[in-house]
């Protein structure tokens, strides 16, 4: 069942309590993919949470001052701005090459996260944080707005009317997570329990998401169209086609059999994929 907390790292400490040792992010390490758990996630989250209070009220800064850092799809940088959120402050996340327009991280502290990339930041907006997409948007996201978004989200995807919801969710993260839109259904996945593929590269989701099986995925219009694609290969190939050439109804749901719900709008096929019992969300 999804979580009802206020915040995200409430909710993570909820389902480390819950479910300590099920999988909750999944990175790859070359060809391999590796995994944390709820309850080791937690954990780094609160150390980390403990370290970054100290050092930046030390340099002065206290909450809830937003703290700027990279954020890319790799699991330093979600539990940093978890940990962040954690200590009180206002996570401002951002792509990597920009200039920090926030306080940042002291340098012991970026250590302690064992990835060294992590830095760099946003620019603050009159009640918030103003985080940039690739195109150019822009939304203002203030202490606390971020799990009351995700839940929203969750009333969306709930009234588009999936006709399966699976016990647990599995989500392929994109590369940009700073994108407002990315980090919000991040968030909407920690409230949920999902399963998530933090995905770093944006060639590489589509066959990601071909190969995981998603119950939902956000993506371009060139994405769906290649994973619409795998689609109708499998009911001209394999299982699908000899029942086909057999003379029985298709099963039109495959390969995607777990696929509910696509977060983006306009989706490329519609009815196509609406016959495969998959329904979209504009997740903006």
């Amino acid at each position: 069942m999804p979580m009802t907390a206020s915040d995200l790292p409430a909710a993570l400490a909820q389902w480390a309590a819950e479910r300590p040792q099920a999988p909750w992010l999944f990175h790859p390490e070359g060809l391999d993919w590796r995994w944390l758990s709820f309850a080791a996630a937690a954990a780094e989250v609160e150390r980390l949470a403990a370290a970054s209070g100290a050092a930046l009220a030390a340099a002065g800064v206290a909450p809830p001052a937003a703290v700027s850092f990279v954020y890319e799809p790799r699991p330093a940088p979600v539990l940093l701005d978890l940990a962040l959120q954690r200590a009180g402050f206002t996570a401002a996340p951002q792509p990597p090459g920009e200039a920090p327009r926030h306080p940042v991280l002291p340098p012991e502290v970026l250590a302690a996260t064992g990835d060294e990339r992590c830095a760099s930041g946003g620019e603050e907006v009159p009640g918030g944080v103003e985080v940039r997409t690739a195109a150019g948007a822009a939304l203002t996201v203030s202490a606390g707005e971020l799990a009351a978004s995700a839940a929203a989200l969750e009333e969306a995807i709930a009234a588009a009317g999936p006709l399966r919801r699976p016990e647990r969710e599995i989500v392929v993260a994109g590369p940009d997570l700073a994108d407002p839109v990315e980090r919000r259904i991040l968030a909407w996945s920690l409230l949920q329990g999902a399963a998530v593929l933090l995905e770093p590269s944006a060639l590489g989701r589509p066959g990601t998401a071909a190969w995981a099986r998603p119950t939902v995925f956000h993506g371009t219009a060139d994405e769906l169209e290649f994973l619409f694609a795998e689609a109708e290969q499998h009911d001209r190939e394999g299982f699908a086609g000899l029942l086909r050439r057999l003379g029985h109804a298709p099963t039109p749901d495959l390969p995607f059999r777990r696929l509910h719900t696509l977060l983006t709008h306009p989706v490329p096929h519609q009815e196509a994929w609406e016959r495969r019992g998959v329904r979209w969300v504009d997740p903006s």
